[in-house]
């Protein structure tokens, strides 16, 4: 496991925070490695089963920051985080962790609205209100419109009682608007 725990957005924020259960990560800005190093062995981490890894690059550059985690030597895991651009798009993902949606079953689910830059990259500043809409075998359960926090906004998904597909819109003003379907059982 490995995560950057830093959107590398910020001129003034140049500490970086990694989580991973490795042995040694090393990280790299724009493909140039800044140091290799094992876990944080500090007064807030020495108890913890996995302690962080702390870095601390001297300058700022926007770009991609890539954490490759080690264990015995071996690289077993990489992650990347890029700056992001202005707004430009939606991206609708539904989490249906692993289970199909059941129609007539009350089943819900949560259906996320990332706005993204040109590149896919979410834009975590982005406070956007979004309009979703819902055609088809299921509806929307809350508010229809949604102001993103951190470049994301959620809404939940009631199947229908009938089997069929659900078309979900989501769109703003300024960004390219998005569709997603799922299919109920």
């Amino acid at each position: 496991m490995l995560f950057i725990a830093n959107y590398w957005n910020d001129g003034q924020q140049k500490m970086v925070k990694i989580f991973s259960n490795c042995d040694q990560v090393e990280l790299f800005l724009n493909g140039k490695s800044l140091d290799i190093q094992k876990p944080d062995n500090d007064v807030y981490s020495k108890n913890l089963n996995h302690p962080p890894f702390t870095f601390n690059p001297t300058t700022y550059q926007p770009g991609t920051l890539t954490a490759v985690g080690y264990i015995q030597g071996k690289k077993v895991i990489t992650q990347s985080q890029s700056t992001h651009g202005d707004a430009y798009k939606i991206i609708l993902k539904a989490d249906l962790s692993g289970k199909e949606l059941m129609a007539g079953k009350n089943d819900v689910i949560f259906v996320y609205a990332y706005i993204t830059d040109k590149n896919g990259t979410i834009v975590p500043n982005a406070a956007n209100l979004l309009k979703f809409s819902v055609e088809g075998a299921g509806s929307i359960i809350g508010a229809t419109e949604i102001n993103a926090e951190a470049g994301i906004a959620p809404i939940l998904i009631k199947a229908g009682e009938m089997q069929g597909k659900i078309k979900i819109t989501a769109s703003s003003a300024g960004l390219i608007r998005n569709e997603f379907l799922l299919l109920s059982k």
